[in-house]
């Protein structure tokens, strides 16, 4: 099967694949199949900030086979992501749909993946970027609520910054957010919970190179607020 749908003569977003659609009444009547998705980044919204358009994929190729034995009203399906361009995301897991109504999909044992070489964004430049993290949750047609897993990273090798009123680099930068929740509810985003940040090496004017770690209890709704302390290798902490 194929698919094509226009905005114009150069903007053309294609579905192609194959798909087995299932009653979800027994392990052998699941939803599977593949489907490859082109041409994804002029279908973006024109509100999106230009320093994310970058981390969006061109292409994205999308394999499902039936999960664990099905319950009445649901399909469990496994789903693995590939992508092509931008940060290059990926995904796999587990989702169940539930038929009810309201229906929800319950995401077990996801796990998201992304890389970029480089990136600059809010008056930094950073290369590369490495992100992995594993997560669970549900979603539904008004709400969703997102728990990040232990083992989460997001990695950075440099960070530097390109303003000349701000000399400040660091090298081995490591973020861990095990614990956070993602919550979406009546168009509102709301993130909230414990995060790790490690520097393997901060160098500024005026202060002795050296690592630092930070813990920080962190919630995000329309402005960022964090809680928490700083502490050096030298034994300096700081409280915020």
């Amino acid at each position: 099967a194929a698919v094509d749908a226009m905005r114009s003569e150069l903007n053309t977003l294609a579905i192609e694949g194959d798909v087995r659609l299932g009653s979800g009444a027994d392990s052998q009547s699941v939803t599977g199949g593949e489907l490859r998705i082109s041409g994804i980044r002029p279908w973006l919204p024109q509100a999106l900030a230009p320093g994310i358009r970058p981390l969006v994929p061109a292409a994205a190729t999308v394999r499902f086979v039936p999960g664990e034995e099905p319950a009445p009203g649901q399909w469990p399906i496994r789903i693995t992501m590939a992508t092509e361009g931008g940060a290059r995301p990926a995904f796999k897991g587990q989702l169940i749909l539930h038929t009810g109504d309201p229906w929800r999909v319950d995401i077990k044992q996801g796990r998201l993946t992304a890389s970029l070489e480089r990136w600059q964004q809010a008056g930094w430049l950073f290369n590369p970027l490495r992100a992995d993290l594993p997560f669970s949750g549900t979603v539904s047609a008004d709400q969703a609520r997102l728990r990040v897993s232990s083992g989460a990273e997001l990695s950075i090798r440099h960070m530097d910054a390109f303003e000349s009123e701000q000399l400040m680099w660091l090298d081995q930068v490591s973020l861990d957010p095990g614990g956070a929740e993602v919550r979406f509810d009546q168009g509102q985003v709301r993130v909230e919970g414990p995060v790790a940040v490690n520097a393997g090496e901060v160098r500024y004017p005026g202060l002795v190179t050296q690592s630092w770690q930070a813990e920080a209890e962190v919630q995000w709704e329309q402005a960022l607020t964090a809680e928490g302390a700083m502490t050096s290798a030298a034994g300096s902490e700081l409280n915020f």
